[in-house]
């Protein structure tokens, strides 16, 4: 974690008035606790593979099978037009909307 802390310490005047470096900080927290909490909540967190391919699969409500899930979840963030947090950063990091 140090080396990546350094590197975007090293490079966060290339982000304008986002300080990536705390925000990572802040993440890496957010998921130690998770873990603690729960550790399929640290692997949803880590590895959205292991949701759509392990945990979801056949739970009530969900689709019966991983690719189903893949393609649900896809549908899902399609139709969303994707999350807001990662269209909102994208503009603000290129002046672009995505």
């Amino acid at each position: 974690m140090q080396e990546v802390t350094e590197a975007l310490e090293k490079d966060k005047h290339l982000l304008g008035g986002y300080d990536v470096a705390a925000h990572f900080a802040r993440e890496v927290q957010s998921f130690k606790n998770a873990v603690e909490t729960s550790l399929d909540e640290g692997h949803s967190l880590v590895d959205g593979k292991w949701l759509v391919n392990v945990f979801a699969p056949g739970r009530p409500g969900a689709p019966a099978t991983p690719q189903a899930c893949r393609d649900a979840w896809i549908a899902h963030a399609t139709a969303a037009g994707g999350l807001p947090e990662v269209r909102a950063r994208w503009e603000r990091i290129t002046g672009q909307p995505p």
